[in-house]
């Protein structure tokens, strides 16, 4: 019950920031700009497949967004479960493949979990179909297979981090120096070589650590909570930095679903609903088989996952996998390129910064983030190009548009003698 409210409640605000409030500049049909323009310009590989790829009016679009935001609120509520899940599932997977460009780990983390969630007993009517050794803790094969997959996200992206700034304990001071993301208090732990060493090592650390925790066969009861609460820690601790999206919210849901039921009993708190007096049936063969191919699929994507270098954010491959855990994020090396980037229209008379106003946190931000990797390859070109022509197509007023890549000097200030200029103009 708590997993499913924190979930819900996870989706919901990130409906509502990441999308409603990102509908006029990312994904409405008529002019977002991964709207019809998007379809228009750039050739759809068939694995990024989506239904949303033939949703051309507003109306409908909107009407999808707004079925999906009920669904949540029914998913918060526990009302039409079954249905309210696959349906959120559904939509998921089609939203991550159709705006394959602006989905990061953190939609990944999502998708993994609400995959996840159509397995779990979520409802009294569930559990009466596993086993239970006390009143609020639940054991079997699907049981295991939550816990064995949250272990393999953090698994796979301890492993993925493979390069030369992790083994020399300086990966972090990259994120903390990355402009579009940090904030003050960053920038001056990033002149501290002893935080840089505590915070690249120590998150190699914790990402190892938190899989021996979970599935560890000696006090697991315990090793579990004291996983839940660094999982917790450690994606909350991460955002008094930097700005990093959901993960704190997906990762306080997880935490959730690891807490034993030891504590529940102490604090006399029932959070599976179910009658005391209901016998709980054996597990079937059937659901030993759905966990154990499930988490041969999630080993065999990983396993023959390779990550390359700056991560494939316009690479457009499929993003949302729901046997794949690792996210290439920030492996096997964090972008070197930090900096900040600026975005300026104007005419013969005057010009215009187009975010200047956007804050760090903004969906927006996190993409035009993506650009500094991105730009002098050939996919990447094109969608600058395709971004400045969608700026001065809805604006009249400016004929030119420049994309700056300011680069930083040490202590995150910008040395715009470095700058990178792109210049475009309008294309009629």
């Amino acid at each position: 019950m708590f997993f499913r409210i924190a979930l819900g409640l996870s989706l919901l605000w990130n409906v509502i920031y990441y999308k409603w409030l990102e509908l006029k500049s990312l994904f409405l049909p008529s002019n977002g700009l991964f709207g019809n323009i998007f379809i228009e310009t750039i050739r759809i590989p068939s694995n990024l497949w989506s239904p949303f790829n033939y949703v051309i009016h507003d109306w409908i679009f909107l009407s999808i967004l707004s079925i999906y935001t009920f669904c949540i609120l029914l998913l918060i509520i526990g009302k039409y479960l079954p249905y309210v899940q696959i349906f959120i599932v559904v939509f998921w997977w089609s939203f991550q493949q159709r705006f394959s460009l602006v989905s990061y780990g953190w939609d990944d983390y999502f998708m993994a979990i609400l995959t996840l969630s159509l397995f779990l007993p979520l409802t009294a009517t569930k559990i009466k179909e596993a086993k239970s050794n006390s009143s609020n803790e639940i054991v079997g094969p699907l049981i295991f297979l939550m816990m064995a997959q949250i272990a393999c996200i953090y698994l796979f992206s301890a492993l993925s981090k493979t390069g030369s700034t992790w083994h020399q304990g300086i990966a972090a001071y990259f994120l903390l120096t990355d402009m579009m993301k940090n904030n003050s208090l960053a920038c001056f732990i990033s002149s501290k070589v002893f935080f840089i060493q505590l915070f690249t090592y120590g998150t190699l650390l914790i990402e190892y650590l938190i899989p021996l925790l979970i599935i560890s066969p000696i006090f697991n009861k315990k090793t579990r909570l004291i996983a839940a609460l660094l999982i917790v820690s450690f994606h909350f601790g991460i955002s008094l930095f930097t700005q990093v999206g959901h993960f704190k919210y997906v990762a306080l849901s997880v935490s959730i679903l690891l807490v034993p039921g030891f504590v529940w009993d102490k604090f006399k708190i029932k959070p599976f609903q179910t009658n005391s007096n209901s016998s709980l049936t054996k597990l079937s063969l059937i659901q030993f088989m759905v966990a154990f191919m499930f988490m041969v699929g999630i080993l065999a994507q990983n396993i023959a996952l390779k990550v390359n270098d700056q991560g494939n954010v316009f690479n457009l491959k499929e993003k949302s996998s729901i046997f794949q855990q690792n996210w290439s994020l920030y492996a096997p090396n964090p972008s070197i390129e930090t900096g900040k980037v600026e975005i300026i229209i104007s005419n013969d008379e005057n010009e215009k910064s187009v975010y200047s106003n956007i804050t760090k946190s903004r969906l927006v931000s996190h993409f035009l983030a993506m650009y500094r990797l991105q730009k002098e390859k050939d996919a990447g070109k094109v969608v600058l190009q395709m971004h400045a022509n969608w700026l001065l197509s809805n604006d009249n007023n400016y004929e030119k548009c420049k994309i700056i890549f300011h680069n930083f000097s040490f202590g995150c200030e910008v040395a715009d003698s470095n700058a990178t200029i792109l210049n475009f103009e309008k294309k009629l």
